[in-house]
């Protein structure tokens, strides 16, 4: 009888040493996966196109100035609820931001396509008279 305590308290020692091993271990694929998602979510939103540098090429601070201001966006971290028109982070609620939808730079006119969500070039029609 004597021999069989020490085997059970060996056993009980591996089985917690197994459950703190495997602790640990969930532990450290939950912090890679939290890092591994947040690295997602930031690509995915620097190739938002809405976002891109390139699209608004045609835009000079100088030259442009807003004449519509239609465009719902949300600040850094928030989704756009276009259904609520609210901005979403997690529990946290904010309201949108209305963006330029239409420029008007040197003479033309660049309107923003809200289906394909990029900017046009709008055909300017000249007054005569």
């Amino acid at each position: 009888m004597a021999k069989s305590k020490p085997k059970r308290k060996a056993d009980s020692k591996r089985k917690n040493y197994t459950i703190m091993f495997l602790a640990v271990l969930l532990a450290i694929f939950l912090i890679f996966g939290f890092f591994l998602g947040k690295n997602i979510k930031e690509n995915r939103k620097n190739q938002n196109p809405e976002n891109s540098q390139e699209n608004m090429s045609f835009y000079d601070e100088e030259r442009c100035r807003c004449v519509e201001r239609e465009r719902l966006r949300c600040n850094d971290g928030f989704e756009l609820d276009a259904g609520n028109r609210l901005c979403r982070n997690g529990t946290d609620i904010t309201n949108v931001i209305l963006a330029c939808s239409k420029y008007e730079c040197a003479g033309n006119i660049y309107v923003f396509n809200f289906e394909n969500k990029t900017w046009e070039m709008a055909e300017t029609k000249t007054g005569e008279g």
